[in-house]
């Protein structure tokens, strides 16, 4: 996993104390808007229209994708949305993110947005997972700092990391391992036998 380790010797559950919505940093301030995200639509088109970059490591990231957010909180600068964190539900699960406008990124914001959002996730979730491109480092160096574990990867892409708060939560995680090592069993397989065809048709 090149240089990136998951931290030794911890608790495989996350336990981290709930935080109420507003989270106080140096700089700014860090608000959970859940419960009031459409009054908060043009501000969110706003930044969602100046990302460039930003948002490359998301495939389908608007302004719908935050309004229908299951967990979702700003960072503001000079009363503008800078950042944005939280979770969203794909296929029942829920996943973390984290985006930052690219002049206040590397200041620790994307931490901040991880941390809060398990703070807030443990109380009624078993687990979260994300879903994190390899060459993504930053964003890897956060979660494994946090206790998220690598479950597999797929096609040397990507990882699938999961934060497991209870049992049912490292249930889940040791079964997600287990699929991974099934698929990396099959993909070997699969990809002999296609060379073993290809071989057969070039000499043919």
């Amino acid at each position: 996993m090149d240089d990136i380790q998951t931290l030794k010797g911890e608790s495989p559950f996350i336990d981290l104390p709930f935080y109420s919505n507003m989270f106080y940093f140096a700089g700014g301030l860090m608000e959970n808007i859940t419960t009031k995200i459409s009054n908060y639509r043009n501000e969110l088109e706003e930044f969602v229209s100046v990302l460039e970059s930003e948002k490359k490591y998301y495939r389908s990231f608007g302004v719908d994708t935050l309004v229908n957010a299951e967990l979702l909180f700003i960072e503001k600068r000079d009363n503008k949305i800078i950042g944005v964190g939280g979770l969203w539900r794909r296929y029942g699960i829920s996943r973390p993110f984290a985006v930052i406008r690219k002049e206040y990124q590397r200041k620790g914001l994307g931490k901040k947005f991880d941390l809060n959002t398990l703070k807030e996730a443990r109380c009624d979730h078993n687990f979260v997972m994300g879903i994190v491109y390899i060459k993504n480092k930053a964003q890897l160096k956060n979660l494994f700092s946090m206790s998220y574990k690598i479950a597999g990867d797929r096609f040397n892409s990507v990882y699938y990391v999961v934060a497991p708060f209870n049992t049912r939560g490292q249930i889940f995680y040791y079964a997600l391992r287990g699929m991974f090592i099934f698929l990396k069993i099959y993909d070997f397989f699969t990809s002999s036998k296609s060379k073993k065809l290809l071989s057969k048709e070039k000499s043919s």
